[in-house]
């Protein structure tokens, strides 16, 4: 698995969103990855609402991309 994902990062183009990644990939597999920062709507931020939540509390939400790299229960 190692040989396969230093392979992959000598010849994938990667794009990473924080200086943290890209240092990571630099110093892992000498790869100066391309850096696209993060973006937030700020329009939108300023003009949110809370939101009033069903159900007995408490709760909590997740906010990002869900896919199996990140679920780490079966």
């Amino acid at each position: 698995m190692v040989r396969a994902e230093d392979r992959l990062a000598r010849s994938a183009v990667t794009v990473v969103c924080s200086r943290t990644l890209a240092a990571r990939w630099l110093e892992r597999y000498g790869v100066d990855a391309t850096l696209i920062g993060n973006g937030v709507d700020v329009d939108a931020i300023r003009s949110a609402r809370p939101l009033e939540l069903s159900g007995d509390g408490p709760h909590l939400v997740y906010v990002g991309t869900a896919h199996p790299n990140r679920v780490e229960v079966a």
